[in-house]
Formats: structure tokens, C-alpha cells, sequence
């Protein structure tokens, strides 16, 4: 049991996933093949566009499609296993606020943390799945919804939230 924030949670999360670094090397590996297929799309989709935004999002929905046909599920899921889904929305939370530097240089750019090579920092499983059972639990208990992060933008606690959802309605 786990009586923060005043609420009595019991978690369902191995309290040393916690701890485990995110991104770990396997999921840094894979983020960096995606990362190159991403740039040689960008590459082609500059010749198709004018505007550095729609080279960008055509670029994007191109990788979206690739994930969703499967292409880079396979070693996330032999790998994560029931959290695959959060290293997805990792990778593409990763790659989502990269920029064309250029049209001319067809170069990604990352504005918000320049030197680094993504543009977000990746919310670990376990963070996601600890703060959404906090939220699951929290709108059981009390009539109006709470909202802990404005900024889901990688839809990685979003993600959380449904799923412990549904396990709080099917235990």
C-alpha cells in the first residue's frame, strides 16, 4: 500500500523499475536506426515540399505508418514486452520536436535541446504507470478529474492512464 498524496494505492509497479534508467541502451540503439530512417525520409520528402513544417509532419506520419505496419515493433517487443507500446511513444516522443534546420541543408535540428540527440527526455514505464495509478485513483476517489501533467505530449501518460483504467475496472 501507498498512502501518498493522501490516497491508499497499492502498486502494482516493482518498485526497482523505478529506478531503471530510460532510455535505456537497447531503446537508445533502436531510437537511433529510427532516427536515420527519419532523416533519409526528411531527405526525401524535402524534394516533394516547400514548407519545412509539411516536409516534417509528412516525415513523421511516414514513420507512424512504419510502426504501425511493424517495421520497428518486433525488437521493442521482444524486448519490453507488456511496456512495447510505452517504448514506442518513447522513440516517437523522442523524434517528435525535431526541426528542419534548413530546406536546403535537409538537416534535423533539435531547438529544444541543442547538442542532443532527442528533443524530449522519455518518461520510463514504470514513472508513467506509478503517476497513472495515482490518477486512476485519484478520480475513483473524488468526483471532479485531476490533470498532473498539461503536457502529455508524447501521449506516453495518456497511454498509462487508459491502461490503468482498464485494470482498475477489471480487478
Amino acid at each position: 500500500m501507498c498512502a501518498h498524496w493522501g490516497l491508499k494505492m497499492r502498486l502494482t509497479i516493482p518498485e526497482d523499475s523505478l529506478y531503471a534508467c530510460w532510455p535505456d541502451a537497447e531503446l537508445l540503439r533502436i531510437y537511433r536506426v529510427v532516427r536515420r530512417r527519419y532523416e533519409d525520409i526528411v531527405r526525401t520528402e524535402c524534394r516533394r515540399h516547400k514548407s519545412p513544417a509539411l516536409t516534417i509532419n509528412a516525415a513523421f506520419s511516414h514513420i507512424c505508418n512504419l510502426f504501425r505496419e511493424g517495421e520497428f515493433t518486433e525488437p521493442l517487443q521482444a524486448k519490453y514486452g507488456a511496456d512495447w507500446l510505452q517504448a514506442v511513444a518513447s522513440i516517437l516522443g523522442m523524434l517528435m520536436h525535431l526541426s528542419l534546420a534548413g530546406h536546403r541543408d535537409k538537416v534535423l535540428h533539435n531547438e529544444r535541446r541543442p547538442g542532443k540527440p532527442f528533443s524530449t527526455y522519455a518518461t520510463s514505464p514504470a514513472v508513467a504507470a506509478l503517476a497513472a495509478e495515482y490518477v486512476v485513483a485519484h478520480a475513483l476517489d473524488h468526483a471532479a478529474p485531476c490533470v498532473i501533467d498539461p503536457a502529455m505530449a508524447s501521449g506516453q501518460l495518456l497511454l498509462a492512464v487508459a491502461q490503468a483504467s482498464m485494470w482498475s475496472f477489471c480487478r
